[in-house]
């Protein structure tokens, strides 16, 4: 009869064993779906944050590109300029040498004739 108790009570012992165990692995559950919940929460944080750095670091990006374009253009803008400003100087050269082309010709013409009408004054007289 003892040894009928004492298995009695060893199983009474294992069962409270058992259901001790059974809470303490629901109170463990419940503690992970906690940290599982906390953690899908800073995740979800993080994600946001790292959104609103991209999308700021995208503005400085496209602030830098429209910077960099402006500065393309103005410099492409002077580099023309200086390009017309060299054409035109170049053709009043041009314009200066043919007109001094031209007045060398026409002082050769002024005496070319000059020296005909002398050669026909001479002849006459």
């Amino acid at each position: 009869k003892l040894e009928s108790i004492r298995l009695e009570r060893e199983a009474e012992e294992k069962e409270r064993i058992a259901v001790e165990l059974a809470k303490e692995k629901e109170r463990v559950a419940v503690e992970n779906k906690m940290i599982a919940i906390e953690l899908a929460k800073e995740h979800e944080m993080i994600a946001v944050e790292l959104a609103k750095e991209h999308e700021m670091m995208a503005v400085e990006l496209a602030k830098e590109k429209k910077r960099v374009a402006v500065e393309l253009m103005e410099q492409e803008q002077e580099a023309l300029a200086a390009e017309v400003v060299r054409r035109l100087a170049a053709d009043v050269n041009r314009l200066e040498e043919e007109e001094a082309v031209r007045l060398e010709e026409e002082a050769v013409a002024k005496e070319i004739y000059r020296q005909e009408e002398m050669y026909i004054y001479n002849s006459f007289y």
